[in-house]
């Protein structure tokens, strides 16, 4: 089954992001709570956290793209 990693709820006042870098490449093996990217906010620095244990298959962001609360971010084969 695959499952669709969503940037989260960042705080009250910040709603969007600018993808700064991934942290693993696809084909990755990744552990759910894993860091597998970080956003750029508000001139601080978030890593989203794989939420399930799996594959990464697909990378649905680029770095540089801006980002908002909610919008897919990668899709996890979970194994």
């Amino acid at each position: 089954m695959t499952h669709t990693v969503l940037l989260p709820d960042i705080g009250e006042t910040i709603d969007e992001g600018v993808v700064e870098e991934w942290l693993v490449e696809i084909g990755d093996e990744v552990e759910k709570g894993e860091p597998i990217l970080t956003v750029e906010v508000d001139k601080a620095t978030l890593e989203v956290a794989a939420t399930a244990e799996g594959v990464l298959v697909r990378q649905l962001v680029h770095v540089e793209q801006a980002v908002r609360t909610g919008d897919p971010l990668a899709e996890i084969d979970e194994a």
